[in-house]
């Protein structure tokens, strides 16, 4: 598990707490840094000021890793009012769970943003 803070800016310099989840099957750190840099040019292209918390699980398979509870339980505080997500299958490969936290996320008034990584096959 990785958590840590990185900043980009946004026009008019309002701060939004902002997120990057990452989730690989393994524990290879080149993986985590691509869906890391990808969440942070994301965010810089945006417009995003302030700290951005990083997220992140290595494992396989449909369960809900640490990181991503760290994170809902973050956007449940009211800490984190935009996600950014690399593939909808980072946070679940499970479609009824994923569409309990997509409602979580909803709920609690975060954005969620999607961005497609161009260097996936």
């Amino acid at each position: 598990m990785v958590t840590n803070r990185f900043s980009a800016t946004e026009a008019g310099g309002a701060p939004h707490r902002a997120a990057v989840y990452v989730r690989t099957s393994t524990c290879e750190p080149a993986a985590v840094r691509r869906q890391s840099m990808r969440g942070r040019q994301h965010l810089e292209e945006t417009g995003h000021s302030g700290d951005a918390r990083l997220f992140s699980d290595q494992r396989a398979g449909l369960s809900v890793g640490p990181g991503l509870q760290r994170m809902l339980k973050a956007c449940r505080d009211g800490a984190i009012d935009r996600v950014v997500v690399g593939d909808l299958t980072r946070l679940s490969r499970d479609a009824k769970e994923l569409a309990r936290i997509r409602q979580e996320l909803r709920d609690c008034g975060v954005r969620l943003e999607v961005v497609e990584d161009s260097s996936k096959s």
